[in-house]
């Protein structure tokens, strides 16, 4: 499991932001996209869901925020 991701956000959409990490993108669901910086490094941390029919990644803003 990932405790976090430190990338560069690449794009931010409603429901959702990518962060490019070594050439990797990662898409992140997140309550608050618009609360990181297109362009700009940022750290998300994540919790990562895995079922019988989805691996997903949900983001946070910070480790406060991902505890509750």
């Amino acid at each position: 499991m990932y405790n976090y991701i430190l990338g560069k956000i690449t794009e931010i959409e409603s429901t959702y932001i990518t962060v490019d990490v070594s050439g990797v993108g990662y898409l992140i669901y997140t309550p608050n996209p618009y609360s990181f910086s297109e362009g700009k490094e940022e750290k998300v941390y994540v919790h990562q869901v895995i079922r019988e029919d989805e691996n997903s990644l949900y983001g946070f803003k910070t480790k406060e925020e991902k505890e509750m």
